[in-house]
């Protein structure tokens, strides 16, 4: 999960190259034209809706590697600030199935997901 302007061409390409891996690629919190954009350029990325509105919150990127791993980041700096710059951008990763962060983020992803899945 992401705000928009995080998702760049470069994250978008490293996207798709994993999905050619046969890497399941799981999206949330994209509006409805970049969730068109991201079904072109990776026809088998799966999209979900967020629990909040992703783009009214400092929040960054959320990542999920295999239920193990996690990557957290929030936007640190004011809306004038580029997102390019890296101190616009902080973050936390945690792994390990003992790991709070992990315990709280794979409820989070998997409810959402099993929701998804639900209604599709």
């Amino acid at each position: 999960m992401t705000v928009e302007e995080l998702l760049t061409d470069d994250l978008i390409d490293a996207l798709s190259d994993a999905a050619a891996r046969g890497v399941s690629v799981k999206l949330g919190g994209i509006s409805t034209d970049v969730q068109e954009r991201i079904q072109d350029e990776i026809p088998g990325a799966m999209m979900f809706e967020s629990l909040w509105v992703w783009s009214e919150t400092p929040a960054g990127r959320l990542m999920m590697i295999d239920g193990q791993s996690t990557l957290v980041s929030a936007l640190v700096n004011d809306v004038d600030a580029s997102l390019s710059d890296p101190r616009s951008e902080t973050a936390i990763w945690g792994e390990g199935e003992t790991n709070s962060l992990i315990a709280v983020l794979k409820a989070v992803f998997m409810w959402r997901l099993n929701t998804a899945d639900l209604d599709s």
